[in-house]
C-alpha cells in the first residue's frame, strides 16, 4: 500500500510540474514576442514554480494520507497500549537502530499516538517510568522499576535527552503524518521515518492483538 501511495504521489507531482513548466514556457515566449521581458514580468513567471510547489505539497498530502490510512499504516485515532506493550514494541524496534538518535522516531510515535509528553525532559522521565533509563544523569529520573535491558544490550544506542533532541529536531514537521508530506530528503530523516514506521507497526500489531481477545 505504501508503494502504491508513493506511485500516486509521484504521478501527481509529475503532472503538476509539467503544467508549471508548460505555462512558464508559454509566458516566456509571449513576453519575448511582446518585448516586455522586464524584471517584473520574469518575477511573475518564476513565481509560478512557487505556486505549483505548494499545490504539489497539498495534493501529495491528500493522496498520501488517503492511501496510508486505507492501509492502516497511519491510524485514525490514539493507540491504547499499556507500558508492557510499548516496551515490547521498543525491544522489537531496537534491532533496527543505527544511532542513538533513532530514539527520535520512537519519540514522534509515542507523542502523536500514545499521549506521551511532547516536552523532551518530561518525555525522558515518562520513559524512565517504564524502565527505559537514560544513559546519563543530566536528567534526574526515578528508578522504581527494573531496566528493560542491560546497558550493553543497547549496543551504544541507549536513550538520552540529547539523542531525542537531535533525533527529532524542531525544524522537522511536528507530527508523524506530516513526516510523509514534506520535502526533507536527508538520510537522517529517512532513517527516522523508517524507525518510526516500524515502531508504529509494532504498536498497531500489539494493540490489534490485545483487542482481538
Amino acid at each position: 500500500m505504501l508503494s502504491e501511495a508513493m506511485h500516486w504521489a509521484d504521478m501527481a507531482k509529475k503532472s503538476l510540474r509539467e503544467e508549471a513548466v508548460s505555462l512558464q514556457r508559454f509566458l516566456m515566449r509571449r513576453a519575448h514576442e511582446a518585448g516586455v521581458e522586464t524584471e517584473e514580468v520574469w518575477s511573475i513567471i518564476n513565481g509560478i514554480n512557487e505556486h505549483f510547489v505548494e499545490e504539489e505539497r497539498q495534493l501529495m498530502k491528500q493522496r498520501m494520507d488517503e492511501h496510508l490510512r486505507r492501509s492502516g499504516m497511519i491510524p485514525n485515532q490514539k493507540i491504547y497500549c499499556d507500558d508492557d506493550d510499548i516496551v515490547a514494541a521498543i525491544k522489537k524496534t531496537l534491532s533496527l537502530f543505527t544511532s542513538s538518535q533513532d530514539w527520535g522516531g520512537i519519540y514522534r510515535v509515542l507523542v502523536d499516538f500514545c499521549d506521551f509528553p511532547k516536552e523532551k525532559t518530561s518525555f525522558i522521565k515518562r520513559m524512565a517510568q517504564m524502565g527505559v533509563y537514560p544513559k546519563d544523569d543530566q536528567i534526574e529520573v526515578t528508578r522504581n522499576v527494573p531496566p528493560i535491558m542491560r546497558t550493553e544490550d543497547y549496543k551504544g544506542h541507549q536513550i538520552s535527552y540529547q539523542a531525542v533532541q537531535k533525533g527529532c529536531p524542531s525544524e522537522w514537521p511536528e507530527s508523524y503524518n506530516n513526516w510523509f508530506n514534506c520535502n526533507i530528503s536527508t538520510s537522517d530523516f529517512r532513517n527516522r521515518k523508517n524507525i518510526a514506521t516500524s515502531f508504529l507497526n509494532n504498536l498497531i500489531g500489539i494493540s490489534n492483538s490485545n483487542n482481538s481477545y
